[in-house]
């Protein structure tokens, strides 16, 4: 996860990949995203300037954790390991939400928090997500073919969470699966970009 000099990560929970928290997604099937959350470490002004794309694609494309609110009550939190080539997710169960350090420490006032719900910073597709039943979560693993990304094989490569829903319609949290300026993204199956097309396994955790 992205480790901030703000944030005392002695006081996180356990810090797990995606194929290993299956049996706590399978807690997530039936509910729904109430509320989805970018920390962002820059401005939406700053990020615009720097990186050329457009005010709609901060929330998907600003560098930061995501913060997943479900109807459960149930928070996850996501964040991308640069030395694992994967998805870092911490659990926060609806009981502990309230007392998390985590989620106090990474919503503190030096982060720049965009909602979902931002007309101005999020596409109109991430919200229409809100609110519909999930139906499975899966998992996207790189498995390069390419000689050249032979270094990558001794890593997790767990690069997307796959969030399916009622009406055939889906959310990726991706780990550098798109075109972007930062490497942790909010997309859909249409923006992976082309080399990985082929090379990514889907695997169902829920």
């Amino acid at each position: 996860m992205y480790k901030d000099p703000r944030i005392d990560y002695e006081f996180y929970r356990d810090v797990s990949s995606p194929s290993k928290m299956s049996s706590a997604f399978e807690r997530v099937i039936g509910c729904s995203i109430t509320k989805l959350v970018r920390c962002s470490d820059c401005t939406p002004e700053e990020l615009v300037r720097d990186y050329h794309v457009n005010y709609s694609q901060v929330f998907s494309f600003t560098e930061g954790p995501i913060i997943v609110y479900l109807s459960s009550g149930d928070v996850i939190v996501i964040g991308s390991g640069d030395e694992s080539w994967s998805l870092d997710i911490s659990w926060v169960p609806v009981e502990e939400v309230g007392e998390s350090v985590l989620l106090r420490e990474i919503l503190n006032d030096g982060w720049v928090v965009i909602s979902c719900e931002d007309t101005e910073l999020c596409e109109e597709w991430v919200r229409e997500l809100l609110g519909r039943k999930i139906c499975a979560i899966d998992m996207l693993k790189w498995n390069p073919t390419d000689e050249q990304f032979d270094a990558y094989l001794v890593r997790l490569r767990e690069v997307g969470l796959v969030f399916r829903f009622e009406g055939e319609k889906c959310l990726i949290l991706a780990h550098s699966l798109a075109k972007a300026p930062n490497p942790l993204n909010v997309i859909r199956p249409d923006q992976v970009v082309d080399r990985y097309v082929g090379t990514l396994e889907t695997v169902k955790l829920a």
